[in-house]
C-alpha cells in the first residue's frame, strides 16, 4: 500500500518496499516523539527519507536524537527537533 495519509507528503504514492527498513524503523521510532500516531509517523518518516535516504543516519551522526550508534538504541530526549533540524542544516552546508 502506498503512503497517502499527507496531502502534500513527499512519500505520497511510494511504497515501503522502496525505503530502507532499518532507516524507516529508525525514522519512526524519532517521529513517534511528535504523535502518537503510528502510521502518521511511519509517513513522515517517509517523508524525510524520500528527500534523504541517509536523513536519519545523519541524525544520528550529530548525536542530538539521543542514538547510541554503537548499541543502535534509540533514546529521544524532549525538545530535540528544532535543534536537530539546526544541527542537520549546519551539518549539509559545510
Amino acid at each position: 500500500m502506498a503512503f497517502s495519509r499527507k496531502p502534500n507528503g513527499k512519500a505520497k504514492g511510494h511504497r515501503r518496499s522502496e525505503f530502507d527498513p532499518v532507516q524507516l524503523k529508525r525514522g519512526m521510532e524519532v517521529e513517534m516523539e511528535h504523535t502518537r500516531d503510528h502510521a502518521l509517523a511511519e509517513e513522515i518518516a517517509a517523508d524525510h527519507l524520500t528527500e534523504d535516504p541517509d536523513y536519519y543516519r545523519k541524525l544520528a551522526q550529530v548525536h542530538l536524537d539521543g542514538a547510541d550508534t554503537t548499541t543502535g538504541n534509540w533514546l529521544i530526549p524532549v525538545g530535540v527537533a528544532a535543534a536537530a533540524g539546526l544541527a542537520l542544516w549546519w551539518l549539509w552546508k559545510r
